[in-house]
């Protein structure tokens, strides 16, 4: 439902793509920029292969918060944008990619366009999805603007942040409305959450599908965090946890996720499945987040999550997986200095190395943890969980542990 027409808004978008324009392989990733600071929140997790596979990305100013962010640091460059009010990032979403595809970039070459969003702008998508935005944003033919989602790191689950008003007069819509959950669309939608996000999911769980008007996959990563200081390619400088910062590499699933998401859009070629998080009923069972959603998961002999995408993160361990952590404050703002979990501490994942003598009954020798490690990385290549590059990472990394 429209509640006013005609309200204008100057804003601007952001394009990174390949130097050389021959490189440029025709796939271009719309993003909605983050209100905090106007960041981009994907691009950390997918740049590389973005960059690695030629596609070309175009981050959208959209939110009020953002834009104030940038007015603050560059006035006389960001005078004359305005976003007069919130909610209106979804009209302005919708009409970027309408503009894209109606040749807005003559120098921009685009064949398939695809939408991301990380955390907030995770959200962000599940909000343009379920309330007619990808509906209304058509090529001149009918066909949809946008071929495909990638929804990263957000639980539609989560009261507080899994669906978002659609203005400053909507009310928060309630747990449990099918909203949250992804509905059938014309176009496939993957969601990847990581641990901290599938304690909260279990309400807006639906069973994957392959109809061709309802593609869709979740995929719940145990052991993975909603970001960390110790993962290649997230965000900036993080606080650091009195803990290990994680290493999971969630980068990795992401990247594939992508890859995945255009081979089932454009080739048809439709992605592996996986099970679910097992979750527990009882809350006092085990460690979960402060949501009062949260449930905690099952947890295995070395206290990691069971079920889920399966990763030798997990299942050729050298420690104990969370993705939350104890942060140490030094800070006169938020209270005296001193190691104490802050809200942030929520969102940054921590590991425990087990003793050298742990890993030698598990594995004997490093060279024996190594080549077991290797295994599992080469079966998440061959069921198309990792690209191969990313995987000789994942590789490289695991090396470098000695007992």
């Amino acid at each position: 439902m429209v509640a006013r027409d005609g309200v204008g808004f100057v804003t601007r978008v952001v394009v990174r793509r390949p130097s050389d324009a021959a490189a440029a392989s025709g796939d271009v990733l719309v993003e909605p920029l983050h209100p905090a600071g106007d960041m981009a929140a994907a691009w950390p997790r997918l740049g590389t292969v973005l960059v690695r596979s030629g596609w070309s990305w175009v981050g959208v100013t959209q939110d009020v918060a953002g834009l104030a962010a940038l007015r603050a640091a560059h006035p006389e460059r960001c005078a004359a944008l305005d976003i007069p009010e919130a909610g209106l990032g979804f009209d302005i979403v919708a009409q970027a990619v309408r503009w894209l595809r109606s040749g807005g970039l003559p120098d921009l070459r685009l064949d398939h366009l695809f939408m991301s969003g990380a955390s907030y702008t995770g959200t962000f998508q599940r909000v343009f999805l379920g309330e007619g935005f990808h509906a209304a944003a058509r090529r001149p033919g009918g066909e949809p603007a946008v071929e495909g989602y990638l929804i990263l790191i957000s639980s539609g689950g989560f009261r507080l942040g899994g669906y978002h008003p659609l203005s400053a007069a909507s009310g928060v819509v309630p747990g449990g409305d099918p909203r949250r959950t992804i509905q059938p669309r014309d176009v496939p939608v993957i969601e990847l959450l990581s641990e901290g996000e599938a304690e909260t999911n279990r309400s807006s769980r639906r069973p994957d599908s392959d109809e061709p008007g309802d593609r869709y996959r979740l995929y719940e990563v145990p052991g993975a965090c909603h970001m960390s200081p110790g993962e290649r390619g997230t965000l900036g400088r993080l606080p650091d946890p009195v803990e290990e910062p994680s290493d999971f590499p969630l980068y990795a699933l992401a990247g594939a996720a992508l890859a995945n998401l255009r081979a089932w859009a454009v080739d048809g070629v439709a992605p592996p499945r996986a099970p679910r998080i097992e979750l527990l009923d009882d809350r006092d069972a085990g460690p979960h987040g402060a949501a009062p959603e949260a449930l905690p998961p099952a947890r295995d002999e070395h206290g990691n999550a069971r079920g889920g995408v399966r990763t030798p993160h997990l299942d050729v361990p050298v420690a104990t997986y969370s993705p939350r952590s104890t942060l140490a404050v030094d800070d006169a703002r938020v209270g005296p200095p001193g190691r104490r979990p802050v809200a942030l501490g929520e969102l940054i994942g921590s590991m425990r190395r087990f003793p050298p003598d742990r890993l030698r009954a598990l594995y004997g020798t490093p060279e024996r943890y190594l080549a077991d490690y290797r295994a599992g990385v080469d079966a998440l290549v061959a069921n198309r969980w990792v690209l191969p590059p990313d995987a000789e990472q994942m590789v490289a990394d695991a090396a470098g542990v000695t007992f």
